[in-house]
């Protein structure tokens, strides 16, 4: 995957007492089940999150009137307005196109969401299907970009790849600055140049979805964080957030014939039960919930 990611300067990263993560006490939910007001606070000023704005339906003009094609959006450039390798529409077709409840209903998540447009496998699903849309790009020189382009979406800046203990210590990560996409953690090997690195905050994912979209299904999850996805999955419990299906990439420049974090994501995805398909997308692993296999 390749772009420019060298977009505005990120916002200066609150450090200190500011920074400390929410506890558990802040992180339940109101009476109402509404997210906690000192957990989004906290959330806010360590992960720049951005709630969603109210927003039409459909909010794309290329989605009006393409119900159950979307021919009009498909037809966007692939790479530039949507899906590299036609993921989204081919998820949408295999999965989604004939349940119909699903449409205003549905959660789309994207770990490497990028600027929202480029490459973005989340963006057709919360602008033609209506699903809620919860956006987390970890690069902090494109996450103003993707906070304007996709302004219907949760949006949160951060690596949901640390623990807890990590968390309340203020844990950060550096990620290579370089023409990827999905530019990687420092501490993978790049394989190709890069311009420096950058600081982003770590946390839990776990935490943060049991507060924004509280007691509900995420249906399709798009995961392609360059060598990190074990990282990630090793602190997002499964048991207690519900995802029907995962895409998670398999190939790339950090992960080729031999590729240990291949093995350790498929690993993981195996102890929760959950069944592979490994030849409908290219490049990609999908992974279905157990009550759909």
């Amino acid at each position: 995957a390749t772009a420019d990611a060298t977009e505005d300067e990120p916002p200066p990263m609150t450090t200190g007492a500011e920074a400390v993560m929410a506890t558990e006490e802040n992180a339940v939910q109101q009476p109402d089940g509404t997210p906690n007001p000192s957990f989004l606070e906290d959330i806010k000023k360590k992960y720049q999150y951005h709630p969603p704005a109210p927003r039409p339906r459909p909010t794309s003009e290329h989605c009006e009137g393409g119900s159950p094609d979307f021919v009009g959006f498909f037809n966007l450039s692939a790479v530039f307005e949507r899906s590299r390798e036609n993921e989204d529409k081919l998820m949408y077709q295999r999965f989604f196109k004939n349940r119909r409840p699903l449409v205003n209903e549905g959660i789309v998540m994207e770990i490497g969401a990028f600027n929202g447009i480029r490459e973005s496998n989340s963006r057709f699903f919360e602008e033609c299907l209506g699903w809620d849309s919860v956006l987390i790009e970890a690069n902090p020189k494109v996450y103003k970009t993707l906070v304007k382009q996709r302004p219907n979406s949760h949006r949160l800046n951060f690596a949901p790849s640390c623990n807890e203990t990590e968390e309340l210590a203020n844990k950060t990560i550096e990620f290579h600055v370089s023409a990827f996409t999905n530019a990687a953690q420092a501490d993978i090997l790049p394989p190709h140049p890069v311009k420096g690195t950058v600081t982003v905050p770590c946390g839990r994912l776990t935490p943060v979805l049991q507060q924004l979209i509280p007691n509900r299904t995420i249906h399709f999850f798009s995961l392609d964080v360059e060598g990190a996805e074990p990282l990630i999955l090793q602190n997002l419990d499964l048991h207690q957030i519900r995802i029907e299906i995962l895409m998670i990439e398999n190939s790339n420049n950090y992960c080729q014939a031999e590729c240990p974090s291949r093995d350790e994501f498929r690993r993981i995805m195996d102890s929760y039960g959950y069944t592979r398909d490994s030849n409908y997308i290219r490049h990609s692993d999908v992974f279905l919930h157990p009550s759909l296999s």
